[in-house]
């Protein structure tokens, strides 16, 4: 299959060692101990995406799937349009990233409490972590945001989510018809019908492939800038609670109970 070469040739499993454990909540500040796990949230998501864009290329569906090609030409299409959804997921949990990133060095209260994780990264939209980036004179990073977002390729991705998004559904060729205008003209007038965006299975497939490999790239770098280099090799030890527990304490002002 033609998704075998993004798993070969652009392997993200490595992105699960960002995976922060005791050893990281030692080591690094709050902000870089939620980045870190941010980018593994980021792994689950873009592993299903790109699962799924596999999926769409299978030959044979076995027990979901009957024999014929109007089955398999659905389950096709199903397969890629919950791609698109799970790879737009996954552009809006790398703003996240970048987001933490910007986050207080001392904020403990986002990796100690799951509502406060939760909530702030709610508050994540493109226009105000771009404003944080500018008014923190992270330019280089802002710039590598801002590229990505605004490429062509990532423009169709994110407007045609926006469409399934708000409509439901596609017009896939080969299931079911669907007209532009009605059968008869009264008048020499054409009297139109309201239609759906035409998914075409081979042209989405290639441009999924294309954005997954987009992605990995763009992903990577995005690592790059908001985590140290060697943060995958913190080692982990048995004094690491103890040394987080200490100095959070610091941190917060309160007196230390050992």
């Amino acid at each position: 299959m033609k998704t075998d070469e993004l798993y070969k040739s652009y392997d993200v499993h490595h992105w699960l060692k960002y995976n922060p454990h005791e050893g990281h909540y030692a080591k690094y500040d709050p902000n870089t101990v939620a980045v870190g796990f941010k980018i593994h949230e980021t792994y689950g998501l873009f592993c299903n995406a790109r699962t799924l864009l596999a999926c769409s290329e299978s030959k044979d569906f076995g027990d979901i799937s009957g024999p014929d090609d109007l089955s398999k030409r659905y389950l096709a299409s199903t397969f890629l349009q919950s791609a698109l959804a799970t790879y737009n997921y996954c552009i809006d949990l790398s703003w996240q990233v970048a987001w933490f990133y910007c986050a207080p060095s001392d904020a403990y209260y986002l990796i100690d409490e799951e509502k406060e994780y939760i909530d702030y990264c709610k508050k994540c939209t493109f226009d105000i972590l771009g404003l944080k980036l500018r008014l923190g004179k992270k330019t280089e990073l802002a710039n590598h945001l801002n590229a990505f977002y605004s490429n062509d390729l990532t423009k169709k991705i994110r407007s045609e989510y926006n469409y399934l998004k708000h409509r439901g559904s596609h017009h896939t060729p080969g299931l079911g018809e669907q007209r532009s205008h009605m059968i008869a003209s009264i008048d020499g007038e054409q009297l139109k019908l309201l239609q759906r965006n035409v998914f075409d299975i081979d042209e989405w497939f290639d441009k999924l492939f294309e954005f997954d490999q987009s992605f990995t790239k763009y992903f990577e770098k995005l690592i790059g800038f908001t985590v140290p280099h060697n943060f995958p090799e913190t080692p982990l030890d048995l004094f690491a609670p103890i040394e987080y527990y200490m100095k959070k304490k610091n941190y917060l002002g309160k007196p230390l109970r050992v």
